[in-house]
């Protein structure tokens, strides 16, 4: 039996404890496990559970492909093609992808966006004219392109799944992915997004700033929300290069009849909405589309690798997984211009004309209309007037005063 005082084995008690002697250096925890050590010992009871489920979840294998281009990626103002040829060849080598490190904060931000968009997608089903994939959530199956079928083709259950409309260009671009929705009768591609904060941040910073006020009542600076609401007067840059690669994809790749795209927005402080119409805009997705067939040329060996985008020092460079394998021929202490320069010296003079051929080509290919797909009476044709694509500009044609219900005063 232990010592009643408790200094043997059962008592647990470290015999240099409070000494000093026999202590072993803290070690400071990060990411993942920092996540979970902070809940115990706290008041977080039920929410220390989820928090522990979510991240066991969270290490499971992505479970969408990791060896194409997705147009989320490409919508991105710092995209690297150089990181998305990383990964895809990763992926083609059987290498998994990990999601990075677990963020209870962030899961929830992610479960709201998936909320919300099921939510509206839901409401524009009531009007029967959603058009797009169902799959049965009995039998798993799975339709082509199609209005609501309302019930299981094969099972005849009543349980169908709206499971959006698939964009498809593997073929010609390494592209794949998925647009939120499309109404037929309307030849509408529809995207839906939560606006918060974060988003703002990233995609309209000055915006954001310009609504950040003293307030003597609260002794700190607030942002005026429904201000900030009010001026949102057109959609965010990432998201219209992502709804003009859909555009692009549906309208002259996959044959569907769409003219036009539409953004409805939803506002996460106050749930008020706004809707933005954009058509299809060449200036901004020949970029986009030379990039992408740049990354598919490298992949199939017929060009070279993509050039770094970011200097080595850069904090997307650094954050990138794919740093030292992108790095691996170049010394550290060099300049990162001179790094540039001496690493792409050797293949210059062979991969000019190939890229400039390739460039021609990505910018040929976007200009081509098969006769099935001319364009409607919205005019949805090649509008150049937006010229590249920059943070601050206006891109596609937009429409100036957004229908919008709520926050706006």
């Amino acid at each position: 039996m232990a010592p009643a005082n408790g200094t043997g084995r059962a008592g647990g008690r470290n015999p240099g404890a409070g000494s000093g002697r026999g202590r072993r250096p803290a070690v400071k925890l990060t990411g993942t496990l920092a996540e979970i050590s902070k809940r115990k010992g706290t008041h977080w009871d039920v929410l220390g559970d989820i928090s522990n489920d979510l991240a066991a979840e969270h290490l499971k294998p992505i479970d969408r492909r990791t060896d194409v281009i997705h147009p989320s990626e490409m919508a991105k103002d710092d995209w690297c093609a150089r990181n998305t040829f990383y990964r895809i060849m990763n992926a083609r080598a059987g290498k998994l992808m990990t999601k990075g490190e677990f963020n209870f904060q962030q899961e929830g931000i992610f479960a709201t966006g998936h909320a919300l968009h099921d939510k509206w997608q839901g409401w524009l089903r009531l009007g029967g004219d959603l058009y797009g994939q169902w799959k049965c959530m009995h039998c798993g199956w799975l339709t082509g392109i199609q209005l609501d079928p309302v019930t299981c083709p094969q099972c005849k259950s009543p349980a169908v799944r709206y499971a959006e409309v698939p964009i498809r260009a593997e073929k010609e671009f390494l592209i794949e992915g998925h647009s939120d929705g499309m109404l037929l009768k309307k030849a509408r591609l529809i995207e839906i997004k939560t606006i918060g904060m974060g988003t703002l941040r990233m995609d309209a910073p000055k915006l954001l700033q310009k609504y950040y006020f003293e307030s003597e009542e609260a002794g700190k600076k607030l942002y005026d929300l429904d201000g900030l609401w009010a001026d949102l007067q057109e959609p965010l840059p990432s998201h219209v290069r992502q709804l003009q690669i859909y555009l692009y994809i549906t309208m002259r790749l996959m044959g569907l009849e769409v003219r036009r795209g539409s953004f409805i927005y939803e506002f996460k402080p106050n749930q008020a909405t706004k809707e933005f119409g954009i058509t299809l805009d060449l200036s901004v997705v020949e970029p986009l589309l030379e990039k992408a067939t740049a990354i598919k040329d490298a992949v199939y060996q017929t060009g070279t690798i993509p050039e770094r985008e970011f200097d080595r020092d850069s904090s997307t460079c650094k954050a990138c997984p794919y740093f030292s394998q992108c790095w691996s021929d170049v010394a550290p202490n060099q300049q990162n211009q001179d790094v540039r320069d001496e690493a792409d010296q050797p293949s210059k003079s062979r991969s000019n004309a190939r890229a400039g051929s390739r460039r021609t080509g990505a910018a040929r290919a976007a200009r081509r209309v098969p006769a099935a797909t001319a364009e409607g009476p919205d005019g949805a044709g090649g509008r150049r007037a937006d010229g590249a694509v920059r943070p601050a500009q206006r891109m596609g044609r937009l429409r100036r005063r957004p229908t919008q219900s709520g926050g706006d005063r």
